[in-house]
């Protein structure tokens, strides 16, 4: 059997069961460069592209460096920030996929992406993209 099929096979189920799933519910999906999306899972198509809509791109600003006053000190570097934008309806390419969250139904309308982080990480279901098999059990 060509181990290239099979891979390709399981990218493809694994984005025909995110798609049966998660359809019209608030995803995170996080990319190499740093950056996530957050928005509403319209689809995956046939490339194992996803298609959000409502999306905010997030991006962690830069932590300062060691050259920064409050690490001279000893003292801890300040919390992390992040930047967000909307950006509409996006196509992230599979093949750039790090990570694919997903929003509990327990989460309410008002939650924001900014806060202590981007993402409230306790309401959300973590799997890597898209070869966690225990997302898809």
């Amino acid at each position: 059997m060509d181990p290239t099929t099979t891979s390709a096979s399981s990218a493809d189920d694994a984005a025909l069961l995110i798609t049966q799933r998660f359809i019209d519910r608030t995803v995170i999906v996080h990319i190499p460069d740093g950056r996530a999306f957050r928005g509403t899972l319209l689809c995956i198509d046939n490339g194992v592209n996803i298609i959000l809509n409502n999306t905010y791109e997030v991006h962690r600003a830069p932590l300062p460096r060691g050259d920064h006053p409050a690490a001279a000190n000893g003292a801890p570097h300040p919390a992390p920030t992040y930047t967000e934008r909307n950006v509409g309806m996006v196509m992230v390419p599979g093949a750039h996929v790090v990570r694919f969250e997903v929003e509990h139904e327990t989460m309410g309308a008002g939650s924001r992406l900014l806060g202590s982080g981007p993402f409230p990480t306790s309401s959300m279901a973590q799997a890597g993209w898209p070869d966690d098999p225990d997302m898809y059990g």
